[in-house]
């Protein structure tokens, strides 16, 4: 799977996280942890070092997709066994059905 810098900035960013606190989570360092974001077009790392990346990001409801023809980006998955417990969010064919949210409402004006 391609992976790019954007990607990872755009993932880290999604979870409001530093690259320290993603480093410290993931015991690559900072560093390493700048180095692919900061890449224009595919990341060059160990495959260890994506694998383990890539992992807590799913853990965390993140998943990197390559649409191919260049065309990369983050979504936001639920995982069906997170945390332990099944939320049914699969469909049967190992892929993730979008997060649910709950419908927006305009705030009541009070007088």
């Amino acid at each position: 799977m391609l992976v790019t810098g954007i990607q990872l900035r755009a993932a880290r960013a999604a979870l409001g996280w530093s690259a320290q606190r993603l480093a410290d989570k993931t015991g690559v360092s900072r560093k390493t942890i700048e180095r692919l974001e900061m890449s224009r077009g595919p990341v060059s790392a160990r495959p260890s070092t994506l694998a383990v990346i890539l992992s807590l990001l799913e853990d965390h409801g993140l998943r990197l997709v390559d649409q191919g023809n260049g065309r990369v980006g983050v979504t936001w998955c639920v995982h069906p066994a997170a945390n332990g417990r099944s939320n049914g969010a699969a469909n049967g064919h190992g892929l993730f059905a979008p997060r649910k949210t709950r419908e927006w409402r305009a705030p009541r004006l009070v007088e």
